[in-house]
């Protein structure tokens, strides 16, 4: 006896099946949209992270964090409940649209939804095949490849810091460092330098020509450092965003075993509220013997 979530495909829906699929695919693109809000505004503004402050920072991490939990949790319940396989399927290529739609419409944004419905193609199938060849339903599948969707979202979250950089560079002339981050190089060095300056013996006048120099020479120190990094500018985006994605894994770690907790509280909550059911079949197992056939009782 094999029981796991009503889901046949060779029956014909019914009106409530038809509601509660169209409620999980409706929750995956409402999830998707805010999952691509959050991180398309790090393409607005990648400062976020560059120059991070408590009271805008910290926000948009909890929003990402929120929004992250609520796409891998939207999108593992269409992967174990929505069938035939392929509407499941479906919903996922609506989401990677309703990406596009939120993020811009560009070469790069077009390539990402590419990824996101391949990725999540495979991530329901994957979980659809394991789920038919088990004896008991369980979640283990889902926990075997949270991995693979917290490296997803990691990935996107890092191509959006990635593009935000290369635009907004484009917008300013075409920056290799930020004017920002350039600023702070300068102060940084600068307030080094004062205080053994100030210590000095001579005048005042002396003193603020000594500052005035000591900051002109970190300013040009600072320019010789972006002037070094002039041959590798394409790829410094492609760098920032890769050590990004690295960083983001490792906090995803933690949010994933958050992620598998609140889905085995979510279908335990589906179960007793009969949304879904565990029913019973009969399968015909081949396997392989040393006796004939023919001989079996």
């Amino acid at each position: 006896m094999l029981p796991h979530v009503i889901v046949n495909s060779t029956k014909k829906l019914d009106a409530v099946v038809v509601a509660k699929t169209l409620a999980c695919i409706i929750l995956l693109i409402v999830c998707v949209g805010f999952f691509a809000k959050v991180s398309a505004s790090l393409s607005n503004d990648y400062y976020l992270l560059i120059m991070p402050t408590a009271g805008k920072t910290i926000p948009w991490l909890i929003r990402l964090a929120i929004s992250s939990l609520l796409f891998a949790v939207s999108a593992s319940v269409v992967a174990v409940v929505v069938r035939p396989i392929w509407i499941a399927v479906l919903a996922y290529l609506a989401g990677a649209f309703l990406y596009v739609l939120i993020t811009g419409s560009s070469s790069a944004t077009w390539i990402v939804a590419a990824i996101i419905f391949v990725c999540m193609s495979l991530y329901g199938l994957y979980i659809s095949k394991q789920l038919r060849n088990q004896v008991n339903f369980s979640l283990h599948p889902l926990s075997d490849m949270k991995v693979l969707l917290f490296s997803l979202l990691a990935a996107l979250i890092s191509v959006s810091f990635a593009l935000g950089y290369s635009t907004d560079s484009a917008r300013h002339g075409g920056y290799i460092l930020p004017p920002e981050i350039k600023t702070l190089g300068v102060n940084y060095l600068y307030d080094q330098q004062k205080p053994l300056i100030e210590a000095q013996p001579g005048t005042k006048s002396q003193k603020e020509k000594a500052l005035k120099a000591a900051h002109d020479k970190m300013q040009s120190t600072v320019d010789d450092i972006e002037k070094g990094l002039k041959p590798i500018q394409v790829g410094i985006p492609i760098m920032l965003g890769v050590s990004l994605f690295f960083i983001i894994q490792l906090i995803f770690i933690i949010l994933s075993f958050v992620a598998m907790a609140f889905l085995s509280l979510l279908f335990f909550i589906l179960k007793i509220t009969h949304f879904t059911h565990l029913a019973n079949e009969m399968r015909e197992v081949t396997y392989i013997t040393l006796e004939p056939v023919d001989e079996k009782k």
